[in-house]
């Protein structure tokens, strides 16, 4: 889709990241910063170039049921 970046942080307020994240627990997914922080279901929020949303299914795939790092023994889990 088209660049469109109306919803994200403005770029006066963006970091020398320009709001974007990897991931530490997994690199191929990344988070952005909107502007707002209540999810408007009739907006429009078009990806970042290069990027997809990931759906449903490829969230839960990706961050359920792969624990990684060390366990601290009380069935919780220390992540780097």
């Amino acid at each position: 889709g088209v660049d469109d970046r109306s919803w994200r942080l403005p770029v006066e307020h963006a970091d020398e990241c320009g709001g974007v994240r990897q991931s530490t627990f997994e690199p191929t997914a990344h988070f952005v910063v909107a502007e707002a922080t209540t999810w408007s279901p009739g907006w429009t929020y078009d990806c970042p170039r290069d990027y997809h949303w990931m759906t449903t299914a490829e969230a839960y795939a990706t961050f359920t049921g792969r624990p990684r790092g060390a366990s601290t023994g009380d069935g919780t889990f220390e992540y780097d």
